[in-house]
């Protein structure tokens, strides 16, 4: 009996790669140095599209991952960089040294997000460089809200350590 319920258990609960399918979740995230939020944005869409279309992209999805980690270089500072993604370009402009800092997102968010007053208490704890903590579950509201901070801080730059998701 033992054996027979073991051996029932050790069928069902195991992965035999010859008659089983294994699906596996995936994710992909890029982390650029500077924030180009919408060219990403684009590219992940489009991305996105192509593994969701019924007709294959042009090339395997590999070589459009690979193109854009090792060979689209950051645009040199003011200037901009036009990419080919999937299926259409993706174009990103970086600012130069004597221009405003890159604000690729609604900085009016931050604003309704926190309100005028929180906002304040927060960027005058930022500029006598306290130690900050943004908390939220929403993650995409707390990186509004912290690049909105540092991009407020123009011309200054914040010098510590600067981590917006954690």
């Amino acid at each position: 009996g033992d054996t027979t319920s073991l051996l029932k258990l050790q069928r069902y609960n195991s992965y035999d790669i010859s008659r089983d399918t294994l699906y596996v979740s995936k994710s992909i995230c890029l982390i650029t140095p500077l924030p180009f939020m919408q060219a990403c944005k684009k590219f992940l869409i489009q991305l996105y599209k192509a593994v969701t279309s019924q007709q294959p992209p042009p090339l395997p999805l590999e070589s459009y991952i690979h193109n854009i980690l090792y060979e689209v270089p950051l645009p040199p500072p003011g200037r901009s960089l036009k990419f080919y993604g999937v299926y259409e370009p993706v174009i990103c402009q970086r600012p130069g040294p004597s221009e405003l800092p890159l604000s690729d997102y609604p900085l009016r968010e931050a604003f309704e997000l926190l309100g005028l007053e929180n906002l304040v208490q927060v960027f005058t704890c930022v500029l006598l460089e306290m130690q900050i903590l943004l908390y939220s579950q929403d993650y995409q509201r707390l990186m509004t809200v912290a690049e909105g901070i540092t991009t407020l801080l123009f011309p200054f730059q914040w010098q510590h350590v600067y981590v917006p998701i954690l």
